[in-house]
């Protein structure tokens, strides 16, 4: 057991350690920081890039037309011919 402490201190094991934690802390601690403030920033893009509002067509569209298209589309890219 002695030993294998002289080998750590022997080979900066402790320094590595506390440099390899201090490293993670750092990352985890940006990652929280960016995640805190994505709110303010999608804000601030939202401002730049506004949502495009173009009328859109509301005609309703009948639940048997988009079943005769997913069947077509099932069929043509499912079945072995």
């Amino acid at each position: 057991m002695n030993e294998a402490i002289q080998r750590i201190i022997a080979g900066h094991g402790i320094a590595i350690s506390i440099v390899s934690m201090l490293i993670v802390f750092l990352a985890l601690s940006l990652i929280s920081l960016f995640i805190t403030l994505l709110p303010h920033i999608l804000d601030l893009i939202a401002k730049v890039y506004p949502e495009n509002k173009q009328q859109s067509d509301d005609t309703p569209v009948d639940d048997r037309i988009i079943a005769a298209i997913g069947f077509a589309l099932h069929k043509k890219n499912f079945t072995k011919e």
